[in-house]
């Protein structure tokens, strides 16, 4: 807190400049002071003298200013609190986990432009190389997966998804839901979907709908005679999967 009167740095700053032999020694002793407090009085009197007539800014502009500056400072920490970090690498698991939802390059751009900004939103060229680079790091992992889980795979449910006239093979255990095929094939032909099955030697019983044209041109195993046969059956469900026509690869698929 200030409690030295500024008439009193004043009177001292005048002392000082007066040019009298004795002057600052005689106040000195007036104030009931040291001489080296007159000299630094009188400093700062004519420092801040010359700093209102500096040309430069008031002091009155200099507290506006700096009162602006706080106001501006805590609205940025309010919004601090509020901002999610986004770094490059949280990007490209977004970018990700979107391309796995379903979400096309072009909507994960848009999201990431919603989010990051136009200017520093990634290019759509690039979320595709973080989708493709993702792919192959899952791609990894999942073979490690697969190997693990082939035992456990007894019944899958098969079906092909369709990408501009491209068949995408699908298959899925029905008690897990576990996705454990998804190829995509150039032709829809038995052999295709042999070739992909055979690779899951723990399967005995498919479910599938509509299969008639891919599965009576599949080959019999080798090691077998048994030559597989489209039986129609019952309006059926396993674990809620509606289901045409039931084939055994029982035979088939034992090696």
């Amino acid at each position: 807190m200030f409690k030295i009167p500024t008439t009193r740095w004043i009177a001292n700053a005048a002392a000082r400049f007066s040019g009298r032999h004795g002057a600052v020694t005689h106040q000195a002793h007036q104030v009931h002071c040291s001489r080296q407090s007159i000299y630094d009085h009188a400093q700062k009197v004519q420092a801040a003298v010359a700093a209102e007539y500096s040309g430069g800014p008031s002091r009155e502009q200099l507290l506006q200013e700096n009162q602006a500056l706080r106001a501006e400072n805590a609205q940025l920490w309010n919004w601090l609190a509020v901002t999610i970090e986004f770094p490059l690498v949280v990007q490209q698991q977004f970018s990700a986990v979107a391309l796995g939802m379903g979400l096309s390059l072009t909507q994960i751009g848009i999201l990431l432009a919603l989010l990051l900004g136009a200017k520093a939103a990634p290019a759509r060229s690039t979320i595709h190389r973080w989708a493709q680079a993702a792919g192959v790091a899952a791609g990894r992992v999942l073979r490690r997966i697969d190997a693990q889980c082939k035992a456990l795979m007894l019944v899958g449910c098969l079906d092909e998804i369709f990408f501009h006239g491209r068949p995408v093979l699908v298959a899925v255990e029905p008690a897990s839901m576990v996705w454990f095929i998804g190829t995509r094939a150039q032709a829809l032909r038995g052999s295709t979907w042999e070739k992909q099955l055979r690779a899951w030697d723990a399967l005995r019983y498919v479910v599938a709908d509509a299969v008639h044209c891919a599965y009576p041109t599949m080959p019999a195993h080798p090691a077998s005679n048994f030559e597989p046969k489209l039986t129609p059956s019952p309006p059926c469900s396993v674990n809620g999967f509606d289901c045409r026509y039931v084939v055994s690869f029982f035979a088939l698929l034992m090696s």
